[in-house]
């Protein structure tokens, strides 16, 4: 009887601790419009659809929905299997990019200030300016809420910059020696995609890129640089609450019976 419980409790641990392994993946999307994943690990990139519009950014909220903002600045809704989008609204105030924060507020920014989206209309309430102007520009939380942001001009390097999402106020942490047109952050790193087709490891501290190890960005159907990827941001599965349930009552009952095993084998 020990045995077969035993058996049971690996079963339920085990097979709720697979969800949790998923591959680490972005989607992401070009300025042509090719909307696709890319493995953060192996760098193999998957077409998916073209999303037949100008995208300017992509948006993933901790539900899964996923947005993204076109150059008429629309806020549209994709549908991660096909592309297909559909209109919630107009953003207006030049934003061109959106990004979503751990809690799940959408933030769109222009090239100098910073907004909240109500993601049922699109409508956009301003935060604050970031105290400078960028013609390029990219933003990514990390998992503790800070906001982070890769801007420049129209040609050269860009620079990281930390986002006061009270104000809006940027400030700047330093060079990334690289120009990065996207950002994402995922599992302790934030990546950028760079215009040399390589996806970079970025310092939040100094902004100092380093080259991810072998992940090289090359498609015929989303080629790089001349499709220079606009938006990055996590494919990756989160674990549905029952899942998480099953796992920690798992490790508990793991747990249970090796005690009591213990203690039924130890001498009186």
């Amino acid at each position: 009887m020990l045995r077969i419980r035993t058996a049971f409790v690996l079963t339920v641990f085990f097979g709720s601790a697979s969800v949790c392994s998923a591959d680490l993946t972005d989607y992401v999307v070009t300025s042509g419009g090719q909307f696709g994943t890319v493995s953060l690990t192996t760098g193999a990139y998957t077409y998916i659809a073209n999303l037949g519009f100008a995208p300017d950014g992509l948006a993933r909220m901790p539900d899964g929905t996923l947005y993204a903002v076109d150059w008429s600045t629309n806020l549209r809704t994709i549908d991660t299997s096909t592309g297909a989008s559909s209109v919630i609204g107009s953003l207006g105030n030049g934003i061109q990019g959106i990004v979503s924060s751990p809690t799940g507020t959408l933030y769109g920014y222009s090239g100098s200030a910073l907004y909240t989206i109500n993601q049922a209309s699109g409508a956009a309430t301003l935060v604050g300016a970031f105290g400078a102007s960028f013609s390029q520009d990219s933003m990514a939380f990390d998992s503790s809420g800070n906001a982070y942001l890769e801007g420049g001009g129209t040609s050269g390097n860009t620079s990281l910059y930390r986002i006061n999402t009270a104000t809006g106020a940027a400030t700047v942490l330093g060079g990334t020696s690289y120009r990065i047109t996207a950002l994402d952050y995922e599992q302790g790193r934030l990546y950028g995609f760079a215009t040399n087709g390589y996806v970079d490891w970025i310092n939040t501290a100094t902004g100092a890129a380093t080259p991810a190890a072998g992940i090289y960005l090359s498609d015929p159907r989303a080629p790089v640089p001349q499709g220079l990827f606009v938006g990055a941001v996590s494919a990756t599965a989160v674990p549905e609450p029952g899942s998480l349930v099953l796992l920690a009552v798992g490790g508990v009952c793991l747990g249970g019976t090796y005690f009591r095993r213990r203690r039924t084998s130890s001498p009186i």
